[in-house]
């Protein structure tokens, strides 16, 4: 039934606006006879179907949650080769300065930071 109605309205909106121009220009020919009055009424009720079917579709219209991707802290001694990854913080970039490393007394800094892609994810 969903489906159904994501391919309707759309069809539904195009027709009613081609009835509108259509309108528009009889309208436009028959300005001096009662015509004239009969198509502009009828251009006012195709312009209330096409705002009703606007109106649907905009409320059937459900924003695509996308989950955040996984970022990754990388923290390296400017030492030695000690490197840890951990979960990223706010407040981290790169080259910042976390104290001091516990196997050789050398300086600690956020060496790179980037996004993982998670199984069967998307490009970002």
């Amino acid at each position: 039934m969903r489906n159904m109605a994501k391919t309707t309205l759309p069809a539904l909106a195009a027709a009613s606006a081609a009835l509108a121009l259509i309108l528009i220009v009889l309208s436009l020919v028959f300005t001096e006879t009662r015509i004239g009055a009969m198509l502009s009424l009828l251009f006012l009720l195709v312009l209330v179907s096409m705002s009703l079917s606007l109106i649907a579709m905009a409320a059937q219209r459900k924003p695509t949650a996308q989950a955040l991707p996984s970022v990754v802290t990388v923290i390296s001694c400017l030492n030695c080769d000690y490197r840890e990854e951990r979960e990223y913080k706010v407040g981290d970039f790169v080259f910042k300065k976390l104290g001091s490393c516990a196997r050789c007394g050398g300086e600690l800094l956020i060496s790179a930071i980037y996004a993982v892609r998670r199984a069967g994810e998307k490009r970002f």
